[in-house]
């Protein structure tokens, strides 16, 4: 899957590279990036991909989970879904200077602005190398409460606060093409997974089940019942086309949602607002 994406960003990614500020976000006219944020954003992630390719998750692999061939791609499976389940452990330690982040140390912070997040918003963030993906975190925004609804190993279900987000070399903000002002649908239903005091595994969870939550499911879950019977989204499989009656935020559609499968930059659904490094 990341060789898809990374195949798609280089793409699109038309424009050159140039110096921005260390602050950066969508205009006051339009929630949205300019071409030149969007094109060093793909610069990023694709180098990012070419540099790791040998050492990152087989998400090919990972598709086979449920009817593996034999008991050695079982054995398999299980090693690349422990890969993940180690990076995203790492995300979840409170400090961003005691946080393993092997074998790259912090970088530094961001500054994403909170101007522009309405409620359903989601936040991913990078920092270091990530066997899963450029984006290591997720969380989806509840403005109410002015902070993000996720799942972390050491708490489950939990809100995480700006200033936990901001402890990120690099952050970005995804909202969507339908619901852009905030669904509250989408927000109560990820309240009630909170309420619900659901444990973290990545290793259990599925998108068919809230018996387990990691931080990027709580996002799509979310969507999925929050949107569902509201409006439709037509999924390219295979070379052909199906539709399901919910907003499908994950651009892979494959059998996890990580955070790097919301961020594509030419989704029909996800749609990138504000970014800081």
């Amino acid at each position: 899957m990341k060789k898809i994406i990374a195949s798609i960003i280089c793409a699109i990614s038309l424009i050159s590279s140039c110096n921005l500020n260390n602050y950066v976000y969508a205009s006051e006219n339009e929630k949205s990036l300019t071409q030149i944020e969007e094109a060093e954003i793909n610069k990023r992630m694709n180098e990012y991909y070419q540099q790791n390719e040998n050492t990152m998750v087989d998400f090919h692999l990972l598709e086979k989970i449920d009817e593996p061939a034999n008991e050695q791609e079982r054995q398999a499976i299980q090693q690349e879904i422990a890969k993940i389940d180690y990076d995203m452990k790492s995300s979840d330690k409170s400090g961003i200077s005691t946080r393993d982040l092997s074998p790259n140390a912090p970088t530094g912070t961001n500054n994403i602005s909170h101007t522009y997040f309405a409620s359903g918003d989601m936040i991913l963030v990078h920092d270091g190398y990530c066997t899963y993906g450029y984006w290591r975190h997720a969380g989806l925004y509840d403005k109410y409460y002015d902070n993000f609804i996720t799942a972390t190993p050491s708490q489950g279900m939990t809100r995480q606060t700006w200033t936990k987000m901001h402890g990120y070399d690099e952050a970005i903000g995804i909202t969507t093409y339908k619901y852009i002002s905030g669904n509250g649908d989408v927000v109560t239903y990820a309240r009630t997974l909170l309420s619900k005091q659901i444990p973290y595994s990545i290793q259990n969870a599925n998108k068919s089940s809230i018996n387990y939550m990691y931080c990027s499911l709580v996002a799509w879950k979310s969507w999925e019942q929050g949107t569902k019977g509201k409006t439709t989204t037509t999924i390219p499989v295979g070379g052909e086309y199906y539709t399901v009656n919910y907003l499908e935020i994950d651009n892979n559609q494959g059998t996890f949602c990580l955070p790097d499968d919301i961020s594509v930059q030419n989704s029909s659904v996800t749609k990138r607002f504000a970014w800081s490094d």
